[in-house]
């Protein structure tokens, strides 16, 4: 009889557990839900990529949940996302292109990069 009341004693809190893990479910969720929608809101461009399966896997996931409409929008966030956290490596791409670019402008403008006949 002691189980039983002990058991009996911890099913309110495992009740209230619960309800507050829904409740933090629900809010996430719909937190991440705006995040999508503000993320895919104004997209113009399309691109057409082949994926693997766990790949596929994890933008079901984000459709299944309600945080995306659909693939697309899954896959829409994840890359913004990635991008946003990989900025310091884009910011050395763009250093990079650009010392390029001033490179190409001054060979052009000292006749060396143009072909001679």
């Amino acid at each position: 009889m002691a189980e039983t009341r002990t058991n009996n004693e911890s099913a309110p809190e495992a009740t209230a557990a619960e309800s507050k893990l829904k409740q933090e479910a629900t809010e996430f969720f719909g937190l991440l839900r705006s995040a999508v929608s503000m993320t895919v809101q104004g997209l113009t461009q399309r691109v057409w990529v082949k994926l693997d399966h766990e790949t596929c896997r994890r933008l079901d996931a984000l459709v299944n949940c309600g945080a995306a409409d659909n693939r697309s929008e899954a896959a829409a966030f994840l890359i913004s996302e990635g991008i946003k956290v990989s900025q310091p490596v884009f910011q050395k791409i763009d250093d990079t292109n650009t010392q390029i670019a001033t490179l190409l402008t001054r060979l052009q403008n000292s006749g060396l990069g143009e072909e001679t006949v």
